[in-house]
């Protein structure tokens, strides 16, 4: 019985410790997901055919390769000729006195035959 005990304790310890990493996390992957999507509106600008769907960007996965830079995976959303479609993007960010920066911006759209690849230096 002690040891049921002392296995809830435990579990209950571990998923209230995991509570704020994850809402840490959270908080990190939608301030990027900002800075991206700030960056596709500048971007999307400039397309002839798409139009970028405001404040679709969605982070999926960030990687640090430097104290000060970000690899970012995520998807985002666009409409060609009334047709809405979801596709994968990688940005670069990079991290500076607390500022975030897009530093390059890239997808493939799957959604094109055959499909493309874009990418954009601070966009």
């Amino acid at each position: 019985m002690r040891k049921i005990v002392l296995l809830a304790m435990a579990i209950f310890a571990l998923s209230f410790a995991a509570g704020p990493a994850s809402a840490q996390e959270a908080a990190q992957k939608a301030a990027i997901a900002t800075v991206v999507d700030e960056a596709f509106v500048r971007w999307s600008g400039s397309w002839a055919i798409d139009t970028y769907n405001d404040g679709s960007a969605e982070v999926q996965d960030v990687a640090a390769i430097s104290e000060s830079k970000l690899v970012v995976t995520g998807t985002f959303v666009f409409t060609r000729i009334f047709k809405r479609h979801s596709i994968e993007f990688t940005a670069t960010v990079n991290v500076s006195g607390g500022k975030m920066v897009v530093t390059k911006l890239s997808y493939k759209d799957t959604t094109a035959s055959p499909p493309r690849t874009a990418s954009k230096n601070n966009p």
